[in-house]
């Protein structure tokens, strides 16, 4: 799959899902309106009257390019708290109302999204259905959306991640952030929302270039090559990006401190390490875009990519004038590191380790079991005590049932150990000469066995027969059988 561009209307139902549970969801009055009003006029008088809504917002970051039409659907009640987005996928096609997934589909429906009510943290979305909570910001609803109607995946730090988690994009893109800001440069290409002529080339080993450098934000289109709203450095992937960031609008501004805007002006660089941006798997557990400028370059400020210098020479009315040049330096190395032992560990500590020491962790198998207790490591790709590259993959894989030992072993807290080899016993002679019951019971015991007495006990008892039978070899802590019978002398 790749990313799908958003160009033109897109049809999209939002279905508002009410939880009859204990204690049940708190109904806004005229609920179906107030989504609607939040899709396509949400104006903040707070906010000196803008339109925050997800309508204003795709026109105005796709320079008119795309628009959403709303559907919002009948409430539906659940009798259940947890509600996954596609609730309602496999609903009677032929029902009234029916939110079958073909059947929305086949009305032109791109995709649907269930509005829930409760708290943040509901946002997610599989395949054509999205699901959101009214407490959620318009960004978080416009990021889910993202999700299924373009395919973009996410942008935001991830927990395997081996670059610092700073080094996100962060507020400059909405598949980062979920929230109202302008998307990079980057994602505006892949929604067909900048055209690529709008995207400056540098090919790394080439001479000095000089960009005027538009804001990502800028209705003011460029006017010759020499003007652009992106500079793409390198032809093949990974490659830098650097774009101009402005508040030009108040989406770029931010309203308040759930409405971020961006969080700084100026020129940003980043790398990306990405063909498709559809595409949730992060090679070697790195970023798949990585912000290179923690805070954006000024004029008379620079930046080197790898042995490419990027310099902010000045700012104009149309944005920042840039020089892109190569220097003759070469790019460090990589390093190895010791691969850490984490069989037997539960998969959250052993991924962490593996982070710590700049492996990349794919995980195989369960996360956790019907208890909620963390599953064990039962495997790993490459062994402990291995020297690997930084950055190298290595697959662990998890079971909710016990590691099986090897021969020899077994297992201790969750980790194999070697079998400790107790010698057997030999079973002592109780019967020849006769012992008394009581005598014959302290010399098995002193053996290490145990002793089962039947018969008499008097004293005119004496064992008469044993088994196993004297001399025979037998675990530690087995029974050895004695029956007593009366001999009178």
């Amino acid at each position: 799959m790749t990313t799908i561009p958003w160009v033109g209307t897109k049809k999209i139902a939002f279905v508002p899902v009410f939880r009859d549970i204990t204690p049940p969801d708190v109904m806004p009055p005229d609920w179906k309106n107030v989504i609607l009003r939040r899709v396509i006029n949400d104006i903040r008088p707070q906010a000196g009257g803008v339109d925050r809504s997800l309508r204003a917002w795709l026109q105005r970051v796709s320079f008119g390019r795309a628009d959403i039409e709303p559907d919002v659907r009948e409430i539906r009640t659940v009798t259940q708290e947890a509600v996954a987005p596609g609730h309602f996928a496999n609903e009677d096609p032929n029902q009234q109302g029916s939110l079958n997934e073909q059947r929305l589909k086949d009305e032109g429906f791109s995709s649907a999204i269930l509005i829930m009510l409760g708290t943040t943290g509901t946002g997610t979305t599989n395949g054509f259905w999205s699901r959101v909570a009214m407490a959620e910001g318009n960004g978080t609803w416009l990021h889910e959306i993202f999700h299924a109607i373009t395919g973009l995946q996410d942008l935001y730090h991830f927990n395997n991640d081996l670059d610092p988690a700073e080094r996100a994009i962060g507020l400059f893109d909405i598949m980062s952030a979920s929230q109202q800001s302008h998307p990079t440069s980057f994602t505006k290409n892949h929604l067909h929302w900048l055209d690529d002529s709008s995207i400056g080339r540098y090919t790394i080993g080439s001479g000095l270039r000089g960009f005027i450098l538009h804001p990502v934000g800028s209705l003011e289109a460029p006017t010759h090559s020499g003007e652009v709203h992106g500079i793409r450095i390198g032809d093949d992937v990974p490659y830098f990006m650097v774009e101009a960031r402005q508040k030009t609008d108040h989406f770029e501004a931010g309203i308040s401190i759930a409405e971020m805007g961006i969080p700084s002006e100026g020129v940003i660089a980043y790398r990306v390490r990405t063909r498709d941006p559809s595409v949730q798997k992060r090679e070697n557990c790195r970023k798949s875009i990585y912000l290179e400028t923690l805070t954006a370059l000024q004029p008379d400020q620079s930046i080197l990519l790898d042995n490419v210098n990027v310099r902010v020479v000045q700012q104009i009315p149309k944005g920042y004038i840039v020089h892109v040049t190569t220097e003759p330096i070469t790019v460090p190395g990589i390093g190895q590191v010791l691969v850490p032992n984490v069989v037997g560990m539960d998969w959250e500590a052993a991924e962490r380790l593996m982070v710590q020491q700049g492996l990349c962790t794919r995980m195989s198998g369960p996360g956790k079991d019907t208890t909620g207790i963390n599953t064990k490591i039962q495997s790993q790709s490459v062994p402990g005590g291995a020297l690997a590259l930084f950055g190298t993959e290595i697959t662990l894989a998890r079971s909710s049932s016990p590691p099986q030992c090897p021969p020899g072993q077994h297992l201790e807290n969750g980790v194999c150990v070697p079998d400790v080899i107790v010698p057997p016993v030999t079973v002592p002679n109780v019967t020849f000469p006769a012992l008394h019951p009581t005598i014959a019971k302290i010399r098995i015991e002193n053996a290490g066995l145990k002793a089962h007495m039947v018969g008499c006990s008097h004293a005119n008892c004496f064992v008469t027969t044993q088994d196993p039978e004297a001399g025979t070899l037998v675990l530690k802590d087995s029974t050895v059988t004695c029956t007593s019978e009366d001999i009178t002398l």
